[in-house]
């Protein structure tokens, strides 16, 4: 996410699949730091969603 070009859902999405393959391979070292980047991924997320009054009309 360097320039900000990225989507966030993508690169929860792709870090959720490469925790479940490094839970799976007993990687703990890197799970945890997957587990981190997730958790900054879903307040980057929350914090992206629009609170406006349409809710989920909203094309802001």
């Amino acid at each position: 996410m360097k320039d900000g070009s990225e989507d966030p859902m993508a690169l929860k999405a792709e870090a959720e699949r490469l925790l479940t393959e490094t839970k799976a391979h007993g990687d703990q070292s890197l799970a945890e730091e997957l587990e981190e980047i997730l958790i900054d991924l879903t307040f980057s997320v929350e914090e992206a969603k629009c609170r406006c009054h349409m809710a989920n009309r909203c094309r802001c």
